[in-house]
C-alpha cells in the first residue's frame, strides 16, 4: 500500500466546480502507508481506512464518514494508481451522488 502513501491534491472532480472544490483551501487526500486517510474538498471533510483490493489492478476501496459543514455525510470510494505520481478513483454519498477524480501527488520540497 505504500505506493498510495502521501498526499494528493484534487485536479477535477466530476460533480464540483473547480472553484467550489478550493472554496476553503486546496482539495486532497492523504494517505499513510497503511491505507488510513483523510479528505477535503469544498466544505466536505471524511476520514477512511482503506483495504487494498488487487483482483482487476491493484486499488484501495474504503467507506468514509466525515461531513460536508452542515451534517454528518459518508459513503464508499475507491482509489487507483495511475502512474507514480497519479491516482484517480470514485466518491460516493449515501443517498446523494457520487462523483469521480483525479489527483496528482504533492511535491514535497
Amino acid at each position: 500500500m505504500e505506493e498510495f502513501e502521501g498526499i494528493w491534491d484534487i485536479q477535477e472532480m466530476e460533480a464540483w466546480e473547480h472553484r467550489d472544490l478550493h472554496e476553503t483551501g486546496i482539495p486532497h487526500f492523504e494517505i499513510n502507508k497503511y491505507g488510513a486517510g483523510r479528505f477535503k474538498f469544498s466544505y466536505t471533510t471524511g476520514v477512511f481506512d482503506a483495504r487494498l483490493k488487487t483482483r482487476g489492478g491493484r486499488r484501495l476501496a474504503f467507506k468514509w464518514q466525515g461531513s460536508d459543514g452542515d451534517h454528518e455525510d459518508g459513503g464508499i470510494g475507491e482509489i487507483r494508481l495511475i502512474d507514480k505520481d497519479t491516482i484517480e478513483g470514485e466518491l460516493s454519498f449515501e443517498y446523494t451522488h457520487e462523483s469521480t477524480f483525479i489527483a496528482k501527488r504533492r511535491k514535497v520540497k
